[in-house]
C-alpha cells in the first residue's frame, strides 16, 4: 500500500534539497511535489492560489484529504503555504516510509514540526 508523506519547509532552498536527498536514495522524482503559495513568485511543481488552497471543491485541501492527510493537517500545510512555506509531498511505498521521513526531517526544522508534527506518514 503507497504511504503519503508530507512536509513543510521554511524556504523553496530546503525544499529542493530534501527533493534531492531523497533521490539520491532512490526515491522516484515523478512521485513527489513541491507546492508553494503563489504569492512568493517562486518556481515549484505546482503553484496554488489562494482561492485554489480554500477551495470548497477540487482544491488543495481536498487533494491532501483524498490521498488520507487528515482535514485539519490539511488546513494546517495550506495556512503554511499561506505564510510563505513550501510543501513536499511524495507518495512512498510502505518498505520506503520510514526512511523517507527520516531523510525529510534531517533537514532542519521543518515549518510546521513544532506545531503540527511533519513528515508524517498517513
Amino acid at each position: 500500500m503507497a504511504k503519503i508523506l508530507v512536509g513543510l519547509y521554511d524556504t523553496i532552498a530546503e525544499a529542493e534539497r530534501v527533493v534531492v536527498d531523497l533521490i539520491e536514495h532512490d526515491f522516484v522524482r515523478i512521485a513527489m511535489r513541491r507546492m508553494i503559495h503563489d504569492a512568493q513568485g517562486h518556481e515549484a511543481d505546482e503553484a496554488d492560489s489562494s482561492e485554489d488552497l480554500y477551495a470548497a471543491e477540487g482544491g488543495f485541501i481536498d487533494e491532501l484529504t483524498d490521498m488520507d492527510v487528515p482535514v485539519d493537517e490539511a488546513r494546517s500545510y495550506a495556512e503554511g503555504l499561506l505564510q510563505g512555506g513550501v510543501l513536499v509531498v511524495v507518495r512512498s511505498s510502505d518498505t520506503t516510509a520510514d526512511r523517507g521521513i527520516e531523510i525529510m526531517n534531517q533537514w532542519g526544522y521543518p515549518l510546521k514540526a513544532r506545531q503540527f508534527g511533519v513528515g508524517r506518514v498517513f
